[in-house]
């Protein structure tokens, strides 16, 4: 992260597509890392799942809930593609990766100038965040065991497709990213 300005002020940023990429999976603080990205760079972050709530008036949860995860997935994938249209910070969600399309088109973006940064964490940091470090209902199942699955699926996938130009590590939370970016300018 060390050369984060000198990577992302050259002349090879395409107005089109988002300045910044930001994406990891639930837990690894993505929204916070955006977030602090526009602020340093005094640009907009543009939130996959915001969108996704704006444009069909209803929560993530509800959606996934009441239509279920392929309604979702589709619904990520039109916002997908609203946010990669605009300038600044696009912060995807871990699912809206999920499809050869996606990643074809951050890679298409990352082509014409954006820049890439992907948020990591130790699972015992993102079980933490989530709330399933505490005792559960065995009906549920191993719930720290399917994320842990579902993580490392994801984490595989992103590796073969994906070559991000930043890998942030959030288990020790945000603050050195903030102080990257203070002391690069």
């Amino acid at each position: 992260m060390d050369s984060l300005e000198a990577q992302c002020t050259g002349s090879c940023h395409t107005p089109s597509v988002p300045r910044f990429i930001v994406y990891g999976v639930e837990g690894t603080l993505t929204r916070e890392v955006a977030d602090i990205i526009g602020n340093h760079y005094g640009v907009p972050v543009h939130s996959v799942e915001q969108c996704v709530e704006r444009q069909t008036q209803r929560s993530i949860s509800e959606i996934v809930i009441e239509q279920g995860d392929d309604v979702l997935r589709k619904s990520e994938h039109n916002a997908l593609n609203e946010v990669m249209k605009t300038s600044g910070v696009a912060l995807l969600s871990g699912g809206s990766l999920d499809t050869e399309y996606a990643r074809q088109r951050v890679k298409q973006a990352q082509c014409e100038g954006a820049t890439l940064v992907w948020c990591q964490a130790q699972l015992q940091a993102i079980t933490h965040r989530l709330g399933f470090n505490q005792p559960r209902s065995i009906a549920l199942g191993p719930v720290r065991a399917q994320l842990a699955t579902m993580i490392r699926q994801r984490e595989d996938l992103w590796k073969h497709t994906l070559i991000p130009d930043f890998c942030v590590d959030t288990t020790h939370g945000v603050d050195r990213v903030a102080q990257t970016l203070q002391v690069n300018g």
